[in-house]
């Protein structure tokens, strides 16, 4: 009786138009990482280090 009531409902269309979104969404941003160029990924790498000689606190030479 619930796999009648189940296969007949409209509201499992929602949980698949979902997956459907997340699997279409999923593949695009994997397309987008994996199509960039190394050189588009340089100035990202080195973000974590610049400044970093800003960042910590200077020794006092005493």
């Amino acid at each position: 009786m619930l796999r009648e009531l189940l296969s007949k409902s409209p509201l499992t269309a929602i949980p698949m138009g979902t997956l459907l979104l997340f699997i279409i969404l999923f593949v695009v941003l994997v397309i987008a990482v994996y199509g960039r160029r190394a050189a588009a990924w340089d100035p990202i790498a080195h973000l974590a280090l610049e400044g970093e000689d800003d960042a910590l606190p200077k020794e006092d030479p005493r």
